[in-house]
């Protein structure tokens, strides 16, 4: 049911097309976007699905830009104390450059770097650091509770 205004619009043939294109390649975009956000969910599903095999008792989200020198310090951090780290939480770096990352930043709401939040076995927030270079001390400190 068109109104008579849309009707008399309608007719010119030059408008419908552009009326026609314009609704095709906005509804085309945000399909697109909507089916590639459920393909990093689900990408993402799977990967920490196979690593949930793990008798881990939760994850530590290591959130970085790889390129950035705070990152890279509290990176090495990590690296130098995985053994310990790992026999309480899974360490799982999210790096900007990362596109599949992206969605992990947007749920946990992260907008400075370097960020740390650790989950427990049923993937709920167990702590959140603040921003920025944790120690040695801090993380393990934080492992232990």
């Amino acid at each position: 049911m068109l109104t008579d205004f849309m009707k008399n619009r309608l007719k010119n043939p030059l408008l419908l097309i552009a009326l026609l294109a314009l609704c095709t390649s906005t509804g085309t975009t945000y399909f697109k976007k909507a089916v590639h956000q459920q393909e990093t969910v689900q990408k993402f599903n799977v990967v920490n699905s196979a690593h949930s095999q793990s008798d881990k008792t939760g994850k530590l989200l290591f959130f970085l830009n790889p390129n950035g020198r705070p990152c890279q310090i509290q990176a090495s951090i990590l690296n130098n104390n995985k053994k310990e780290i790992e026999k309480h939480f899974e360490i799982k770096y999210l790096k900007t450059t990362d596109s599949s990352s992206r969605f992990m930043f947007y749920k946990y709401g992260i907008r400075t770097l370097p960020s740390i939040i650790l989950l427990n076995a049923d993937g709920k927030v167990y702590k959140r650091f603040p921003p920025g270079i944790q120690s040695k001390s801090q993380l393990i400190d934080a492992l232990k509770k």
